[in-house]
C-alpha cells in the first residue's frame, strides 16, 4: 500500500494596521479551508487600536507579532518570512481585508508543485461587497514599464477558467515557494506600499520563474482598506509615485527617460480631469507624488490618523 505523500507545508502572513476587524474576519475565513498543512502569523504593523490583544482575544492560539513602527507591505512582510522555520515550503501573503473561499489554498497549491519553475501563484480575486466583479487577477508589464491590473473591475465571467501566466501578482493574495526568497531576496523597502508586489514577481520572472493565476482559487478583497479604500489619496499618493520609481529602477537612459514621460503624460490627463471635476485634494496629491520622485523622496509617508486623509506632504 502507497503511503500518501504529505502536502507541502505553508506559512501564511497577514499584515495588520488598525483594523483588527477585518484581521479577525479574514482569520475567520481561514478556519474553513480545507488545505490541512498550514501555520498563521499575523505581523502588526504597531497599531494604536489595541488590535493585538482584540485579535488574540478572537483567535487565541494564533501567533501576533507587534512591530515597533509601520514598515509597510514590503516591510511587514519581510519581518514575516523570518518566521519561517525549516520545514516550511511555500510562504502565502494575504491581505488581512481579504476572506477566503474553502479550496483557495489547495488550488494554490495544486498549480505551484505542478512544475519547479512555477514560482509565484495568485487567485482569482473578487470584490468582497460585489462578487460578481473581479478586483483583479493578476497583471502585466508592457515593454515601456506601463503596469496595468488585468480584469479590473470587470465581470468575473470574463477572467479564464484555466490557469495562465501574469507577470505579475498583487501581494494581497501571494503564493510563493520559500526558497525563492533565498534566491531573489526581499521585497523592496522604498516603495513601502503598492508596487513592492510587481517590483519582487518581475524579479522572479528575471530569475526564470513563471508567476501564474489559478482562477479556480477565489479570495474575495474589501479593497485597500489599510489607506481607506480604493480612491484614498494614500493609494493615489504610492500609486503614482511608485510607478515611477518602479520604471526608473527598471530601466535607464532614453529607455527610462521614455517610459517616465509617458507615464507624467497620463498622470497630467488625470490631474488636468481631477481639476475639472473640482476633486482639487486628488490632483494636488498627484502632483506632490510626481515633484518627490524627481527629488528622491522614498519610503513612507506622513499620513493623518485617519487613513483616508493625506497630510500635504512635507
Amino acid at each position: 500500500m502507497k503511503s500518501m505523500k504529505k502536502q507541502p507545508k505553508v506559512l501564511v502572513i497577514i499584515l495588520n494596521w488598525n483594523q483588527k476587524d477585518d484581521t479577525i474576519g479574514c482569520l475567520n475565513s481561514l478556519k474553513k479551508i480545507n488545505y490541512p498543512n498550514y501555520h498563521i502569523i499575523v505581523i502588526d504593523n504597531n497599531s494604536s487600536d489595541d488590535s493585538v490583544n482584540a485579535i488574540l482575544q478572537a483567535h487565541p492560539t494564533i501567533e501576533v507579532y507587534k512591530q515597533k513602527s509601520n514598515y509597510g507591505c514590503a516591510g511587514g512582510r519581510n519581518a514575516g518570512v523570518k518566521y519561517a522555520d525549516n520545514q516550511t515550503d511555500y510562504i502565502l501573503f494575504l491581505d488581512n481585508d481579504t476572506e477566503v473561499s474553502p479550496k483557495f489554498l489547495t488550488y494554490l497549491i495544486e498549480t505551484a508543485e505542478q512544475e519547479l519553475t512555477v514560482g509565484i501563484v495568485s487567485s482569482m480575486i473578487l470584490y468582497w461587497d460585489n462578487p460578481s466583479i473581479a478586483w483583479t487577477s493578476g497583471g502585466s508589464i508592457d515593454r515601456n514599464g506601463i503596469v496595468t491590473a488585468l480584469y479590473y473591475n470587470e465581470p468575473q465571467s470574463t477572467v479564464p477558467n484555466a490557469s495562465y501566466k501574469v507577470d505579475w501578482v498583487p501581494g494581497c493574495v501571494l503564493l510563493a515557494r520559500k526558497s525563492l526568497f533565498e534566491e531573489i531576496g526581499d521585497f523592496n523597502e522604498t516603495y513601502f506600499i503598492y508596487f513592492e508586489d510587481v517590483d519582487w514577481c518581475l524579479k522572479a520572472k528575471q530569475a526564470g520563474y513563471y508567476v501564474v493565476v489559478d482562477p479556480r482559487s477565489i479570495v474575495y478583497h474589501k479593497a485597500s482598506q489599510s489607506l481607506g479604500g480604493e480612491t484614498s489619496l494614500g493609494k493615489l499618493y504610492y500609486m503614482t509615485r511608485n510607478h515611477l520609481l518602479f520604471v526608473s529602477q527598471y530601466y535607464k537612459g532614453i529607455k527610462s527617460f521614455m517610459s517616465i514621460n509617458l507615464i507624467l503624460i497620463e498622470e497630467l490627463k488625470n490631474i488636468a480631469d481631477q481639476v475639472k471635476m473640482k476633486k482639487f485634494m486628488q490632483s494636488l496629491i498627484k502632483i506632490k507624488a510626481i515633484f518627490h520622485f524627481f527629488v528622491g523622496k522614498k519610503g513612507a509617508i506622513t499620513l493623518k490618523n485617519s487613513p483616508a486623509i493625506s497630510t500635504i506632504i512635507k
